[in-house]
């Protein structure tokens, strides 16, 4: 079962995904926002980061790209509710960044399952085309 961080500012949204969590993970972490999610990383290397896209401070869309570039190994899944207006044109922006799976909110725990097996086939096979190009 993969280690995942849940990264939202809003509490409540990061205690429901981590109680949807519950039965398919080994170890479930919380960050409030994009630097402290960055943080986290660093000190535990999470199999699979589930990021807000829209938060203060270092934003979803920003922690995406640094975990990419610092953290090729960690899959990410970004969600967001599109904010104030529900404009959901960052998902599509945070897939291009590098995020394996994205999720609208709200979701079930159908879809985040369904986004983590996602993010988990998508960053194997990313691994796998990285030691192919290697050897």
């Amino acid at each position: 079962m993969p280690s995942i961080l849940v990264a939202d500012d809003d509490a409540g949204v990061r205690a429901t995904v981590c109680a949807m969590l519950e039965s398919i993970a080994a170890d479930l972490h919380e960050a409030s926002d994009g630097g402290e999610a960055l943080r986290a990383i660093g000190e535990s290397q999470p199999d699979i980061l589930i990021i807000d896209l829209l938060m203060p401070g270092v934003e979803g869309l920003e922690a995406i790209a640094a975990v990419r570039r610092r953290w090729p190994q960690v899959a990410i899944i970004a969600m967001t509710g599109g904010g104030i207006k529900g404009d959901f044109r960052f998902l599509p922006m945070a897939e291009k960044l590098g995020a394996d799976a994205s999720l609208q909110k709200p979701f079930t725990a159908r879809q985040l399952a369904e986004a983590v097996a996602e993010a988990v086939t998508a960053c194997a096979a990313r691994q796998s085309d990285g030691r192919a190009h290697a050897s």
